[in-house]
């Protein structure tokens, strides 16, 4: 769909980007495009999502169901916590093995939606009920056939699968440094979008449309919501080439991760299943 590009900078220029009809019609009209007989997605709230709000996902999820529907694919849509990010790691490389260690049986958050993505596209496809298919996505996990197949998929494109196997093989950066806690108390919040902002100071975003990407550039978390922590432990550890905003990221991730007296009520991370 060449023209969603147009539109989304005509948007951009007309403050629409956040309008949930034309939100809706632009994934809508990619997804069904695809002509696939199963849809299902998965709708992101909180401070590193599009919607802020649970409610607002909601409403989202709701109208895209419905075009589904009213497109004869089967669909449905899972509403999912992004208050803080999903794994541990932000930034190209540190995102791929993340990625890789989750199809390798690391359970971490982004295991979690990714089980319960898989559950729900096995069950919309009506070969699977809730029990079968739970088992089935076991199975795929455990038996190290999700890998599998992500290395058929990459040498299907002319690509190497041997940093699979061996992340050494990914560029490595060549500076890294931990960022401390200014405060002693617990988590309370991560901004996951002001620690996306934080990638890019280093290097792995553009802050021009012509800037390369560091793909080795990042951020890896050593806190969760809720963890304590005391003043002087260690927030995150970064990773970057050169110098293009260091301090200036480091202040960007303090700033991004609270830590106040009490310890914080956390939000579901799977809110809602809508079909």
């Amino acid at each position: 769909v060449p023209a969603d590009k147009r539109l989304y900078a005509l948007r951009d220029v007309t403050a629409t980007v956040d309008s949930i009809p034309l939100i809706a019609s632009s994934v809508m009209s990619k997804k069904l495009a695809s002509f696939s007989d199963v849809l299902l997605l998965d709708v992101k709230y909180g401070s590193g999502a599009f919607m802020k709000s649970a409610e607002e996902a909601e409403k989202l999820a709701e109208l895209m169901v419905s075009i589904g529907k009213r497109a004869g694919r089967k669909t449905g849509a899972l509403i999912t916590s992004m208050n803080q990010p999903l794994g541990s790691d932000i930034g190209c490389n540190l995102e791929v093995m993340g990625a890789i260690d989750v199809l390798k049986g690391k359970k971490n958050d982004l295991y979690e939606v990714s089980r319960a993505i898989c559950e729900r596209i096995l069950i919309l496809s009506g070969l699977f009920d809730e029990k079968s298919a739970s088992l089935k996505v076991d199975e795929i996990f455990n038996s190290g056939a999700a890998l599998k197949r992500l290395e058929k998929i990459i040498k299907a494109q002319g690509g190497s699968a041997a940093e699979l196997y061996d992340y050494s093989l990914f560029n490595r950066p060549s500076h890294s440094r931990t960022v401390v806690s200014d405060a002693s108390g617990y988590v309370a919040r991560i901004d996951a979008e002001k620690l996306g902002m934080a990638n890019v100071l280093l290097g792995g975003g553009r802050i021009k449309k012509d800037d390369e990407i560091d793909h080795s550039a990042g951020i890896r978390l050593k806190v969760r919501l809720g963890d304590k922590v005391g003043r002087g432990e260690p927030l995150a550890e970064i990773y970057f080439n050169g110098s293009r905003s260091i301090s200036e990221a480091e202040r960007a991730i303090i700033e991004s991760i609270a830590v106040e007296s009490e310890k914080p009520v956390l939000s579901p991370l799977i809110y809602k299943y809508i079909d």
